[in-house]
């Protein structure tokens, strides 16, 4: 959960699955009210923070190609993600599954 002055702002999720090669992140949101502040860029730097002092390779994280779902790869983009891969999804009609990653050590 993220907050600002005690009131929640969003949230965003992740997990070692692959620790310690790979820390996956998952959901990232933040309340129609606080969109476009840029709460939802601090939560994913805060994750990337996260996974480097634990001692992560590389972040991953995906969404769809999807028009909708520019800003949030645009926010991907700005922290240093690098797109991997596109993958056709059946569920989302004729968009494609985005893949990226981050290196997160030298």
């Amino acid at each position: 959960m993220s907050s600002v002055g005690g009131q929640t702002v969003g949230f965003v999720s992740h997990g070692p699955r692959q620790s310690p090669e790979i820390g996956l992140i998952g959901q990232n949101g933040v309340l129609p009210a606080f969109q476009r502040r840029g709460y939802g860029t601090q939560q994913i730097l805060e994750i990337i923070r996260r996974f480097t002092v634990r001692g992560f390779a590389r972040a991953r994280v995906s969404t769809s190609e999807h028009p909708f779902f520019a800003p949030a790869r645009r926010m991907y983009e700005k922290c240093g993600f690098h797109e991997t891969g596109r993958v056709p999804n059946d569920r989302w009609g004729p968009y494609a599954i985005v893949y990226y990653e981050k290196l997160l050590t030298a």
